[in-house]
């Protein structure tokens, strides 16, 4: 794993060449074993069929069987069956519940398209930037205004 540097699926694609397993027994080793937060959701007829993530991704709120989300990179574009896309932000609400009070993290999604409608959709997620004291105190002075009444 210390060979992959920024998580892809094109990883996964080699890893399960070299060990002669199949592509989602790669991705569900690849997930667990790659540093950085990413899951791999796996699609068939436009729907989430099984999901795969690591223990510091947060849960995936399109529960199995329900439709892959409209806005997600699945949806967009036609993409070459056994070639994996360009790797694209996306909006992190598409596939994780972001709170309203706290930024949202950066989310990029990558897919695999294979036979018979079937695909691997990989979401890698950025931490958060730490928001400076300033940004903080700027922040807790507007809640607090708005919230008092004063204006």
């Amino acid at each position: 794993m210390a060979a992959f540097r920024e998580p892809n699926l094109q990883h996964v694609l080699m890893l399960a060449r070299d060990f002669a397993v199949g592509k989602e027994a790669a991705a569900r080793a690849y997930v667990q074993y790659q540093p950085e937060r990413i899951a791999i959701v796996v699609a068939g007829n436009d729907r989430v069929q099984r999901c795969y993530r690591s223990l510091s991704f947060p849960a995936i709120i399109s529960a199995v069987g329900s439709p892959v989300p409209t806005g997600s990179l699945y949806h967009s574009g036609p993409h070459q069956p056994n070639i994996a896309s360009d790797i694209a932000a996306c909006s992190s609400d598409l596939w994780i519940d972001v709170k309203r009070d706290l930024r949202a993290p950066s989310l990029y999604e990558q897919v695999y398209l294979q036979q018979n409608k079937f695909a691997m959709i990989l979401l890698r997620l950025e931490a958060v930037p730490e928001e400076s004291a300033e940004e903080r105190r700027l922040d807790e002075g507007w809640r607090h205004r708005f919230h008092s009444g004063r204006r």
